[in-house]
């Protein structure tokens, strides 16, 4: 191992994702849920910011700094890094809350692509919610979203 190799085997080549705050790291999740496709059209869009602004724990966020802030750590890091971060910093009362506005994010468009499965999953498991919830809470977006 060359001298360059030994100094930087101890540096990290990327930061890792961080949030300053539970609910910075809740919205980062229903970032995700949007952007997990690739594509974010309007009336998905329309559906994240009807969802942020009705929930009052995310009302004082600065959120078109947080957004800008999220869409490079997305390029950055990548959506799995900042989900990987993120849901752990979520209190067990709000992640049953987090999970079903992620799935009716997800639903809001009528389509549900692998990218976009994959993810549920993902936060379904990192959040611990139960096969049963998760069942009930697809049922009811689904029912939710047709009308």
């Amino acid at each position: 191992m060359g001298l360059f190799s030994k100094l930087f085997a101890s540096v990290p080549s990327q930061a890792t994702v961080k949030f300053s705050s539970e609910n910075e790291a809740f919205y980062a999740v229903l970032f995700a849920c949007i952007s997990v496709d690739g594509e974010v059209d309007d009336e998905e869009i329309e559906d994240f910011v009807a969802s942020v602004n009705s929930n009052q724990f995310l009302r004082n966020l600065p959120l078109t700094e947080l957004y800008r802030d999220l869409f490079l750590k997305k390029q950055k890091h990548g959506l799995e890094a900042i989900v990987a971060a993120a849901l752990p910093m979520i209190n067990e009362s709000r992640k049953k809350a987090l999970f079903v506005a992620c799935v009716d994010l997800v639903l809001s468009d009528g389509v549900v692509d692998k990218k976009e499965e994959v993810l549920l999953e993902d936060i379904q498991k990192g959040l611990n919610i139960t096969e049963d919830f998760t069942q009930k809470t697809v049922e009811v977006m689904i029912a939710k979203n047709s009308i």
